[in-house]
């Protein structure tokens, strides 16, 4: 595997990956007996107008596009019911009122949801800076990934890294179909034949201390990507998790038919027992 650099981007790194592809996802996370449990709560980031999902999203709100009959968010509040977490906080702000009629107090999932609600948009962070009640590491999300990523894992790197901010990064591997050739100066240094580009991709999932809440503005709005360069800015320690898992980004109509086809298909994977387990 060789790295090559990308400069301007909080993603510093591509790989080479030679073929045939070997993923390796190995990441420092803490064995599973040293899991402490699960985080007190979740946020579920889910107050945007979905302007790239139109017309779906022009009179629902895009938490509540439904795959195979049943809202997204409510297939990401089950999720995490399963994994332990009983208290969810959903910050609202397009059709909120809707939301909040289909979800009322989580009472028929298991679990105690509240509302965040946005007068005006502020982002994917900006909304953490007023929730009461946080002091223990929370796993924030939007509220369009479908993913069968396994949140113990991802919380256990967490705290075994003991991070300011986690983030879950999906591995993403594209075919190049030419040779690539390694060339400093006019010297050619090395050639990999047709390999594949290994990208991590920030996947909308999230793991945060109470501390990160220091470096996101009392107003305004401040997305994930702000709050994670501040983070590396300031020299505090942010932390992949690295996961090959099913993994689908709705915020387009191709991602959602995609996500429909994939929930359709393998409903039991996204839809876990009451251990969690899969």
């Amino acid at each position: 595997m060789t790295e090559i650099a990308v400069p301007g981007h909080v993603l510093q790194r591509v790989r080479l990956v030679p073929r045939p592809a070997t993923v390796d996802v190995a990441a420092p996370v803490a064995p599973k007996s040293a899991m402490r449990g699960a985080p007190a709560r979740a946020v579920i980031m889910a107050g945007g107008r979905g302007s790239r999902l139109r017309p779906h999203t022009l009179t629902t709100p895009k938490p509540l596009v439904p795959l195979d009959g049943q809202p997204i968010v409510e297939i990401i509040l089950r999720q995490l019911r399963a994994f332990g977490i009983t208290h969810a906080t959903l910050c609202v702000g397009y059709l909120a009122a809707m939301i909040k009629d289909v979800l009322g107090d989580g009472g028929h999932l298991g679990m105690s949801l509240d509302y965040a609600v946005d007068a005006e948009p502020l982002g994917t962070a900006g909304p953490l800076a007023a929730l009461p009640g946080w002091a223990e590491p929370v796993v924030v999300m939007n509220a369009d990934v479908l993913t069968t990523l396994n949140f113990g894992d991802l919380y256990a790197t967490h705290l075994h890294r003991s991070a300011v901010l986690t983030v879950a990064a999906r591995v993403l591997e594209m075919p190049i179909s030419q040779g690539v050739l390694a060339v400093s100066g006019d010297t050619v240094q090395g050639l990999w034949e047709k390999p594949r580009v290994e990208l991590d991709v920030c996947a909308g999932v999230y793991v945060l201390s109470a501390e990160a809440r220091a470096a996101i503005p009392a107003s305004g709005r401040f997305d994930m990507t702000d709050l994670i360069q501040v983070l590396l800015d300031q020299g505090r320690p942010v932390v992949a998790h690295r996961f090959t898992d099913a993994w689908h980004d709705m915020g387009t109509p191709e991602g959602l038919e995609q996500a429909r086809r994939s929930f359709a298909e393998h409903r039991s994977d996204y839809l876990p027992g009451r251990n969690g387990s899969r």
